[in-house]
């Protein structure tokens, strides 16, 4: 259950990064979002969400190598007390 999840979210992370691509060459549009900050309205917000939602899928997708490796690790140390 743990590998499908993983599975899913490394999916979802290269979604993600294909559409910031996509978006940064205009094939996509950006994202639209309404941000104000003290009463003025943030131009491109949408942007800016998108290419840190990007980010922050890729820090985590990039965790999955050693989260992968410590989970495969638990599995035979199970393995190896039920010998």
């Amino acid at each position: 259950m743990q590998r499908l999840a993983l599975l899913v979210f490394a999916c979802a992370s290269l979604v993600i990064l294909c559409a910031t691509i996509a978006a940064s060459f205009g094939m996509l549009p950006w994202i639209k979002v309404n941000l104000r900050w003290n009463g003025q309205t943030i131009p491109n917000a949408g942007m800016f969400v998108q290419i840190g939602i990007t980010i922050l899928a890729l820090v985590f997708a990039f965790s999955f190598r050693p989260t992968a490796a410590l989970f495969s690790l638990k599995i035979r140390a199970a393995s190896f007390r039920s010998v």
